[in-house]
């Protein structure tokens, strides 16, 4: 009996493959139409499936969903609780996936969303506690930078098709993944594994048998507290100054640096009486905004907790490595905020196309237990 065959057997000692049956529908689908869906099968979603459970995972995404096999595994993991974002690139599948969705029970805890990863991801919104990714082969994807940001911090990054690293490392080849992949996969598919492995803001493990990638998002910033990043580091394009919807569609931890620092820091202040809004505001003729919450000494802002000092530092060095002669006042919130939102040039929030004030309360709950000093913040 070979791994595969063992894997499938103890599958079967905790109850089988609770849909098997979609499981045959994507084969027969990629036998019919050679459209390079294959699932990832039963034993590697059995093992994903217990790192949903085991995580309490509830807002799942599925890269590369096909006709929906492994988002009704992740949904069924999470219980009736966890929504599970299926993409994929094909209309024809995701059609399908949600009709087999609905079929099954799943039509209110599963949607599907028709593109290639890569452009989908930046429509997000929020933060993700769980992401499982089947949508690359071999090459690093064009989507990684994209889904990481998505994870909240703690949060699981799961991985399918390292079977190709295993083979790899072996020079043990299963297929003939060159009909695939193309030529020179073995080194492509190192390097992915070698990026992973050295990326700072993830930790990463593989499991040989079934084959998958595991990655946990780091808590906080990814440099250190002592060291927080400057604002304009995420600085919005043009086109996102002036189309707030454009904004609105980056990731939080973008959207929160630059777009929407007030915000954030006023939903902070609101939770934690000792603190207070202030603002970096350039003097005029000068760009480089940016607003925190602060009670004198500690400071908290999209890079989670730091020092007020240290924050402050980060910006000036950053906006004076671009001019040299730029200048600053520190500016607290009057208690008018919206009036102190105009006065620093800054959206009220009711100009944003959603909910910012509950996106920025998200975004508290998934990084302020950061710790500044070895203490623990919350």
């Amino acid at each position: 009996m070979d791994l595969a065959d063992l894997n499938e057997r103890l599958l079967d000692l905790v109850g089988g493959d609770p849909f098997a049956d979609v499981r045959a529908l994507s084969s027969e689908h990629q036998a019919r139409h050679e459209c390079g869906l294959h699932n990832a099968g039963g034993p590697v979603m059995s093992t994903i499936a217990a790192i949903v459970r085991s995580a309490g995972a509830q807002r799942v995404l599925d890269l590369g969903s096909g006709l929906g096999y492994s988002t009704l595994w992740l949904a069924h993991a999470g219980g009736p609780a966890c929504h599970v974002t299926g993409i994929d690139a094909d209309p024809e599948h995701t059609d399908a996936a949600t009709l087999i969705a609905a079929e099954r029970g799943f039509a209110d805890r599963v949607t599907y969303l028709t593109g290639t990863v890569a452009d989908v991801l930046p429509t997000l919104t929020g933060s993700y506690d769980l992401i499982h990714d089947d949508a690359w082969f071999a090459d690093r994807p064009d989507h990684l930078d994209a889904a990481i940001e998505l994870l909240r911090p703690g949060g699981t990054f799961t991985m399918a098709n390292w079977f190709l690293l295993f083979d790899t490392l072996t020079q043990s080849q299963q297929e003939k993944w060159e009909h695939f992949a193309g030529s020179g996969w073995q080194q492509r598919t190192l390097d992915y594994a070698e990026h992973l492995a050295s990326r700072p803001d993830v930790a990463v493990q593989w499991i040989t048998s079934p084959p998958v990638g595991i990655a946990t998002k780091r808590d906080g910033p990814s440099v250190g507290l002592d060291t927080p990043m400057a604002a304009i580091s995420f600085r919005r394009t043009s086109e996102q100054v002036a189309d707030v919807v454009l904004a609105w569609q980056r990731p939080d931890r973008p959207f929160f640096a630059a777009g929407a620092c007030h915000i954030l820091a006023r939903q902070f202040v609101r939770r934690h009486s000792a603190y207070r809004v202030v603002a970096i505001q350039p003097r005029p003729g000068w760009k480089g905004a940016h607003v925190f919450a602060t009670n004198g000494k500690q400071a908290f802002d999209f890079n989670g907790w730091s020092l007020e000092a240290d924050l402050i530092r980060a910006n000036v060095e950053a906006s004076r490595a671009e001019s040299p002669d730029w200048e600053f006042d520190l500016l607290p919130a009057t208690d008018d905020f919206d009036e102190f939102c105009r006065s620093i040039n800054c959206r009220t929030a009711e100009l944003y196309p959603g909910d910012v004030e509950a996106r920025a309360d998200r975004f508290i709950d998934a990084i302020a237990s950061t710790r500044v000093d070895g203490q623990s913040r919350g």
